[in-house]
């Protein structure tokens, strides 16, 4: 029996030294494959994430696109207005920015619409810093196959072998699987591919993305009124207003260009695609919303030439493509490659959780529509319940998380990633659990006075460091350093301070700010013309000095001219483009945009250059704005005409 044991022991020594081996030699070939990316030009946790979806699809080959840029000068790039936007209607507060819209008196807000119906509120206003930055991260969408795909390179397979079936199986159910003139439409989008160079799985589902699947939108319907016959694919062309006319402006980009036929459209359209984007570098979902590859730029400035605004489009549009991929069963089976940008100075990705200094982890939920609420046993939309507490329950805050999902095969992006994207573990009525933020209201609130300048400080778990970014959320009433946190106090009215990690984990808190006892809130003259919601000075004449502006205004002793960053000497003359700053201890807190009259080309006088621009305007050929617009109205009629031109001319000689 002894003999026996011995023989077990030894046996089982040898498997157990055998699968040590084993282990040993994949983790050797795991930190080999890692090490490769590396080697490649991916950061050292792109390249552990990418391992990881590697095991799960081993013939999947990765490209890193070296931006160049730092990541946040790049959110910053991406911020500027009407970039990038949200759709208010589906996105938490804290993801869409206040700096452009205007406040009510019965305490609501009413934002700028970049796309959709001012007047009804809804479709797109432009995201905040923290949706952006979220969105531009591609750590953030890696490990999810189903978003993954916003990275996917979508010029032609060099091998298109098993393409035409799948294309076949891809359009099956959908309006896509009818035929025109007997040719079915998915054959249309395989020639389409190869004659342009486009992956046409790509082709088929930005198409699905854009219009749906029943055939009824009104870009490829083809009964469209005053359209009649003519379609729109890919919705080239079909720009939005505040007052909607999205779809009129595609068809008639189509009718202007021929495409009175679905094949037309279809090739037509691909061309467009190929021709703007492919061919010149913006090859991914993701390319054709943020435009930073260098490869792009000797045609179209970076973060410009965007396919579209909204901040969610590559995900959501990654997750349409893969399911094409999946439903026609060549996940793995055809060439797949993900050029995947990396980005310079890019925030720590280790977990943590975030707690501000002036905010408490001992909070009362409150669901806003409800008289109870639900604890969930993970972070995540549609999550099983644990148990239901009542309003006014009392919690503790034990973490800060971001969903846990950003996609499912039933579930879009949209609930993850926008109406619900920030979670709380808590502890309430002995129970664990997690509950969205939108349950727990703000109640910390900070008080400062116009010109006061704070930093706000934060703790954060797992011993992490250079992870935290800063965002205002109205940065008209304060601003904030967003590496340090300093806040300075601008203008009167209520904002939030909010700080966040690359992970995901957010903590904000209310900045009121009131006036200063004795020091201004605005700038104020009883001579010049000063808007103040365009914050713009005219009134100006060619000549006028800086000294003469200053004493001109009430707030003499409040205020500065800059130009470029650089505060100009008394002596110096005005020029349209220079700006009339309201400076409290030491800090700029309002800025307003100086408009001489006459100069448009901003260099303090006046010559043939200034009447040129104003007639460059009045034909189409160059659009003016902001002080410049308001510098050509040289003879003050508060419109502009070949008038203006004249004015200038006479008064140079």
């Amino acid at each position: 029996m002894k003999k026996y044991m011995k023989r077990v022991l030894a046996i089982m020594i040898i498997i157990a030294v055998i699968l040590s081996m084993s282990v040993t030699a994949a983790n050797a070939a795991d930190q080999a494959y890692i090490n490769s990316l590396i080697s490649a030009g991916f950061p050292a946790d792109y390249a552990a994430l990418l391992e990881q979806v590697h095991q799960r699809h081993p013939t999947w080959t990765f490209t890193p696109i070296v931006t160049g840029l730092n990541f946040d000068d790049a959110v910053a790039g991406e911020s500027k207005d009407d970039y990038t936007t949200t759709d208010i209607t589906v996105s938490y507060n804290l993801l869409i920015s206040r700096n452009r819209g205007t406040y009510n008196s019965d305490g609501s807000y009413t934002y700028k619409i970049v796309d959709g119906n001012q007047q009804k509120q809804t479709g797109h206003a432009d995201a905040s810093d923290l949706c952006i930055s979220y969105f531009m991260d591609p750590r953030n969408f890696i490990l999810e196959d189903r978003v993954l795909f916003q990275f996917l390179d979508m010029s032609y397979p060099a091998n298109d072998s098993g393409i035409l079936t799948a294309l076949e199986t891809i359009t099956k159910g959908t309006f896509l699987e009818n035929a025109e003139n007997g040719k079915k439409q998915y054959q249309m989008f395989m020639e389409a591919g190869q004659e342009s160079g486009v992956s046409p799985i790509y082709l088929v589902s930005r198409t699905l993305q854009e219009v749906g699947t029943d055939g009824t939108n009104g870009q490829v319907s083809g009964t469209y009124p005053g359209y009649e016959g003519y379609y729109n694919y890919f919705s080239v062309g079909a720009y939005a207003s505040t007052t909607g006319g999205q779809v009129a402006n595609g068809l008639k980009y189509a009718k202007d260009h021929g495409w009175n036929t679905r094949e037309k459209a279809i090739k037509g359209g691909a061309a467009f695609i190929a021709n703007g984007y492919i061919n010149v570098g913006q090859h991914t979902p993701y390319l054709t919303k943020f435009n930073v590859n260098p490869a792009t730029w000797s045609h179209y400035s970076k973060y410009t030439h965007q396919y579209m605004s909204a901040v969610n489009d590559p995900a959501q549009t990654a997750r349409t493509v893969y399911n094409a991929y999946k439903n026609a069963n060549i996940l793995d089976s055809i060439a797949i490659n993900f050029a995947i940008p990396v980005y310079k100075n890019m925030p720590n990705f280790a977990s943590t959780s975030i707690k501000l200094n002036d905010t408490t982890n001992s909070v009362v939920g409150k669901e806003p529509t409800a008289s109870s609420f639900s604890l969930r046993n993970a972070p995540y939309y549609g999550a099983p319940t644990v148990t239901k507490v009542n309003n006014g329950t009392s919690m503790t805050i034990l973490e800060r998380v971001r969903s846990s999902k950003v996609a499912t095969d039933s579930v879009n992006v949209y609930a993850f990633t926008l109406q619900l994207p920030f979670w709380y573990k808590v502890t309430a009525n002995g129970t664990t659990a997690y509950t969205a933020y939108e349950n727990v209201p703000i109640t910390s609130n900070v008080t400062m006075k116009i010109g006061d300048k704070r930093t706000f400080g934060y703790s954060l778990t797992n011993g992490v460091t250079g992870a935290v970014r800063f965002e205002m959320l109205d940065s008209r009433i304060a601003s904030v350093n967003i590496l340090t946190g300093e806040v300075v106090a601008k203008a009167t009215g209520t904002t939030q301070l909010i700080a966040y990690t690359a992970s995901g984990s957010v903590d904000y808190i209310n900045i009121t700010v009131t006036k200063a006892d004795g020091v201004p809130s605005q700038i104020t003259s009883g001579t010049l013309n000063i808007d103040q919601s365009a914050k713009l000075v005219s009134g100006i004449n060619i000549g006028t000095t800086v000294q003469t502006l200053i004493n001109s205004v009430n707030e003499k002793n409040y205020v500065a001219v800059y130009k470029g960053g650089t505060k100009q000497s008394n002596t110096t003359p005005l020029a349209t483009g220079m700006t009339l700053a309201l400076v409290i201890n030491g800090n700029v807190v309002k800025q307003y945009e100086i408009a001489v009259t006459g100069d448009t080309n901003c260099d303090g006088s006046l010559g043939p250059g200034d009447a040129v621009l104003v007639l460059r305007h009045l034909s189409g050929l160059q659009t003016l704005s902001g002080a410049v617009l308001k510098a050509a109205d040289s003879n003050k009629d508060n419109s502009i005409g070949p008038g203006d031109a004249v004015t200038i001319l006479r008064a140079i000689g």
